[in-house]
């Protein structure tokens, strides 16, 4: 699996309604931003490859926890108030009520760096022939439903587009799948199996 690089920076910045500083707040920011971009270029990330995401903790005055939710922009009153009111609809999604009248505190600044990473180009396998062409014997097998005799499939030989249902076994150099009653295989494109199961 391929991810995108990321990193978190955060500062606390208690600022109590009615009288938010905005500059102090935008120089926060500011300054985190700079931290991430830093760490960018020690990644040697491209500039098209960078993303910045800020944020910040608010809580209802007198609350014992925090919930973080974006921050759009340079901090102004407009911003700010913006960042409220996606605090209320948060707080309401999670808890079914929001205190819209209460004064709420901003208690963290964060911004999240993420660098994209370009995905590899998965190969795609090649279509196999007959499915018995994979077939390597037969097992008789036990399952809550009863005595099977089991196809036995080299998992090596299965190539894409491949189907059958089970129960079935499938070997291969590091480990043994077993299909149960009621479960249908598919081999996909790159050659990921797709086990699906009747309900």
């Amino acid at each position: 699996m391929v991810s995108d690089l990321r990193a978190d920076y955060a500062r606390t910045c208690l600022q109590r309604p009615p009288h938010f500083n905005y500059g102090d707040m935008e120089a926060i920011f500011c300054e985190l931003e700079e931290r991430a971009n830093d760490w960018f270029v020690r990644e040697g990330l491209q500039l098209r490859s960078r993303q910045l995401q800020r944020s910040a903790s608010l809580r209802y005055q007198g609350q014992g926890f925090e919930l973080s939710v974006p921050w759009s922009g340079k901090v102004d009153a407009e911003s700010t108030a913006q960042c409220i009111r996606q605090f209320h609809a948060l707080h309401r999604k999670l808890y079914t009520f929001a205190q819209e009248d209460a004064p709420v505190e901003v208690i963290t600044l964060g911004v999240t760096a993420v660098g994209t990473l370009s995905q590899p180009e998965l190969p795609r396998l090649e279509k196999s022939g007959p499915l018995k062409e994979a077939l390597i014997g037969m097992q008789p097998v036990f399952f809550p439903e009863g005595a099977f005799e089991c196809p036995v499939y080299d998992r090596s030989k299965l190539g894409a587009s491949v189907q059958f249902d089970g129960p079935a076994i499938m070997t291969q150099l590091d480990a043994t799948t077993i299909v149960g009653v009621g479960e249908h295989v598919r081999i996909d494109d790159v050659g990921s199996m797709v086990i699906t199961i009747d309900v």
